[in-house]
């Protein structure tokens, strides 16, 4: 079974608690922080972060499509007191702007994911979907834009409002949303689809160039890293003392709901099928997993988004899966037509109160015939839920292994990022942001989770040299086992649209200047 550590290290000066896996022979201080594929939990390892907010927000919480008003939430705030507002246009697409003020104690922009509800529980993830514009005037198909999204499809960047627009009075960083987005397998562009809620992810990592520093002090003699009594159970991170280091300072701490890492991996799905994946057992998860996944073809390279072949009229473009939890299981499903290959992580999160009941604050337990420690949060009850569990040796340890900045010009549009894989122990998950600029008035910046967008000029007698490629705001990542490969097209038109007076219009008003990386190691069971 897996052995826990709390132990002293006189040379290093410093302590530490470690969970090791079955069957590792090694002292603890004898394995280094990059030693993570042994550990379940390494309290000297400052390369983790853990969700910092995850909320769900109703699709029509407010007004109506179309009324061009602003609504705040919550009730009765303004545009200097709300966590979010909403504002409806009149176009077909629902225009949603989420600002969220610094009730979550981080500077923005930081990278959010998001996903959409849909029928029968099941949330809709990372799938792209096939944008079609008919050109009018033309008697037929003239442009198709695929426009193929992740995160939910949802069009979810911040941008400054103070660079280009005063926004109904608020200056600062924005959330924006479409709540247009079809299902899986589908090629319908999927408005008016907004009667299920949206839930966001928040994670503690900026979005635009600036510096991710995790905390970590320095270590000195006397440091106490380690509290677990019947009243509280901390874990301070290294250099910092568990008695007087601030929330920000610890990596676990009973006096917050834990939003963990409770299941990742990869399976392949066949087509119409569902996969369903054992979640650790004596845990009460109701239905709260937020599922973050890539997804590709079987038989094709890992791109994300999913890169495709053929012309724009192929309809089944969208691809992608579903998540839900059900009897203990996480399920994925897939209502496409191919067989995927489904890399995924899912985020536990739990706003049900604490439990009551029981003692133990650290034990050992056995489900389902594997043995595993606990620690969860002091009174809860024997069989906890998601809320209450601080540590579980079989949840698993996904650190970041490489993160970054880079620019990126029509000089310069592929980026390589490589790292060590010894014996593929993991597998490589890239989350990360494009910085595009856009060239409209006074230009402005903002960022964007992974898009791509293949322009298409479906009669050929008013093609064009672009027909086919991947626009200029686009970007794509090749996923390997020891690197990441982004890809963008900086230096092509951001769109192709049509009009009477002069046919094919090639428009340049954004373009990706930058990309905030972060590669997480997912390990292989």
């Amino acid at each position: 079974m897996p052995k826990m550590w709390l132990y002293h290290d006189s040379n290093a000066n410093q302590s530490a608690l470690r969970i090791l896996r079955d069957g590792i022979s090694a002292e603890p201080h004898e394995l280094s922080v990059s030693d993570w594929g042994s550990m379940h939990f390494d309290s000297l390892n400052p390369n983790q972060f853990e969700p910092i907010s995850i909320f769900t927000k109703e699709a029509r919480d407010f007004g109506s499509y179309g009324d061009f008003s602003y609504r705040f939430w919550p009730s009765g705030t303004n545009k200097n007191t709300a966590q979010y507002r909403v504002f409806y246009g009149s176009s077909y697409q629902y225009d949603i702007y989420e600002l969220i003020k610094n009730t979550l104690g981080y500077n923005y922009p930081n990278v959010c994911i998001s996903k959409k509800f849909t029928s029968g529980g099941w949330l809709n993830g990372n799938y792209g979907y096939r944008y079609v514009r008919q050109a009018s005037g033309t008697g037929g198909s003239v442009i198709f834009t695929g426009h193929y999204t992740t995160y939910g499809s949802l069009a979810r960047y911040w941008w400054n409002t103070g660079e280009s627009q005063a926004s109904g009075g608020y200056v600062g960083w924005e959330l924006y949303s479409d709540l247009n987005f079809a299902d899986p397998g589908s090629s319908s562009y999927g408005s008016g689809n907004d009667q299920y809620p949206i839930i966001y992810c928040h994670l503690p990592l900026p979005a635009d160039n600036r510096a991710w520093n995790p905390v970590s002090g320095t270590p000195s003699p006397g440091q106490k890293i380690v509290s677990i009594t019947p009243t509280q159970a901390k874990v301070a991170r290294p250099g910092f003392d568990v008695d007087t280091a601030n929330a920000n300072q610890l990596l676990i701490d009973s006096t917050k709901t834990p939003l963990k890492v409770v299941k990742s991996g990869q399976v392949t799905i066949s087509a119409n099928s569902t996969e369903t994946i054992p979640l650790p057992g004596g845990i009460n998860y109701g239905s709260n997993l937020f599922v973050d996944y890539i997804v590709w073809r079987s038989g094709t390279p890992a791109y994300h988004p999913p890169l495709y072949e053929g012309g724009g009229s192929d309809s089944n473009w969208a691809l992608g899966v579903q998540s839900k939890v059900s009897g203990g299981n996480l399920l994925l499903r897939n209502p496409t037509q191919y067989n995927v290959i489904c890399r995924y992580i899912a985020f536990g999160y739990d706003d049900r109160p604490q439990t009551s009941g029981g003692s133990k604050v650290l034990f050992k337990g056995v489900a389902d015939g594997e043995e595993y420690i606990q620690i969860k949060k002091p009174g809860s009850a024997a069989t906890p839920n998601l809320a209450d569990v601080l540590v579980d040796s079989r949840f698993p340890y996904c650190p970041v292994i490489a993160e970054g900045y880079v620019t990126v010009n029509a000089s310069n549009k592929t980026r390589v990022i490589n790292f060590q894989n010894p014996g593929g122990k993991f597998y490589p998950y890239p989350i990360w942001m494009a910085q595009i600029y856009r060239s409209v008035g006074t230009g402005y910046t903002y960022y964007y989770g992974p898009m791509a967008r293949k322009m298409i000029a479906l009669n050929m007698s008013q093609g064009h040299q672009y027909h086919g490629q991947m626009s200029a705001d686009s970007c794509v990542a090749k996923i390997e086992d020891t690197k990441v490969t982004f890809i963008t097209e900086p230096g092509n038109p951001s769109g192709l649209t049509w009009n009477s007076n002069d046919g094919l219009v090639v428009q340049y008003e954004e373009r990706v200047v930058g990309i905030r990386y972060y590669i997480l190691a997912l390990p292989v069971t």
